[in-house]
């Protein structure tokens, strides 16, 4: 299955209380377009500069994330490392993370959770 970028221009942004203003997550629900899929989100994540995704931690599932574009700083479990384009992030379930956008561009990065 192909989602083309066309389809996710009508996903509109999520609000969410771990989010700072200058978030805009766009997530897809795979389980709804393909039966039996193993992932449980798919999102294409925003940041604008000194915006952030707060500490917070998904005790059902793991998550992956794959930095597209900006620089930041990412926490997990207290650790705090710097990243980039190209950077794969990937967190156990329950472990306590976020993410900081501390470039002067957009820190965009695609999640994927199962």
């Amino acid at each position: 299955m192909i989602i083309r970028s066309d389809q996710m221009e009508n996903v509109t942004c999520a609000v969410n209380p771990n989010f700072t203003q200058g978030v805009c997550a766009k997530t897809l629900l795979p389980g709804d377009i393909l039966e039996g899929n193993p992932f449980g989100e798919v999102s294409w994540i925003e940041l604008e500069p000194g915006s952030a995704v707060n500490e917070h931690a998904h005790e059902e599932m793991s998550e992956l994330k794959v930095i597209v574009g900006g620089f930041g700083v990412c926490v997990e479990g207290g650790v705090s490392t710097e990243v980039g384009a190209g950077d794969v992030i990937l967190t156990e379930k329950g472990v306590t993370h976020s993410i900081l956008n501390t470039g002067k561009h957009p820190l965009v990065y695609v999640a994927i959770r199962s």
